[in-house]
Order: C-alpha cells, then structure tokens, then sequence
C-alpha cells in the first residue's frame, strides 16, 4: 500500500517468489538432505496445484492491499492459517495438535482485536 502503484503486484510477489527459491535451495544445500521426488503422480500433482494456488494468493494479497485497508486484509491474511489446518485434515487425514489450535487462536484472536480497534476507531488506552 505504502509503494502505491508505482509497482505491479505481480512485480513483489516475482520478487519474493525468487528470493524464496533462492533461500529454499541455501537451506537445502546446507543441511545436506537431498530433494526426492515423490513416486506416483498424485502426490506431485497436489504439491504443484498449491504451489500455484499461493501464489495466486501471494498476487491476490498484494493487489487487494492495494484497493483495501491494511488492517481488513491483515485479518483476510489469517484465514491461510484456517484452510491450512482443512487441508492437513482433508486432504492428508493428519491429525492437527492441541498446541498448533491454540497458537493459531491466539493469533487469529489478537488481529481480529486489532483489526477492530483500527476499524471502529478505539484506542482503549492502547498506543499502537
């Protein structure tokens, strides 16, 4: 938002998709564990579908952010959190933990908090 529309949407998420190929790669050389592809088709088939899926949401966050404010698509942001936990459930029948549920509610508790003060306009004696 602050870039304004200088800068193409699809420019920042380029950016940040190469610079995370780049550090996905260090991270791989370093620890030494080589990349095996899986055997059959599915599992390969489902990796590359959500890899284009975020990065859909990667271009869709960044151009709605561009036509919205911060604070409502902050909020929209957390809901990755929530379908991740669907698809771990769903798609992979694995089982989430207590503790993984209960971050993720603190964090969806605490932007929704802010989201709403700076929404509405309340300070409640808090300087953010």
């Amino acid at each position: 938002r602050k870039i304004g529309s200088a800068v193409n949407c699809v420019t920042i998420s380029v950016y940040m998709l190469i610079a995370g190929n780049i550090a996905g790669l260090g991270f791989q050389t370093i620890s030494g564990d080589p990349y095996i592809s899986p055997a059959c088709f599915t599992p390969r088939f489902m990796m590359l579908t959500l890899s284009f899926l975020s990065i859909i949401n990667a271009l869709s966050l960044n151009k709605g952010m561009s036509y919205e404010k911060v604070a409502t698509v902050s909020l929209m942001r957390n809901l990755d959190t929530v379908l991740a936990f669907l698809v771990q459930l769903v798609v992979f029948s694995e089982q989430v933990e207590v503790l993984s549920l209960a971050g993720t509610a603190l964090i969806i508790v605490g932007t929704l908090v802010l989201t709403l003060s700076k929404v509405f306009d309340v300070s409640c004696g808090i300087s953010i």
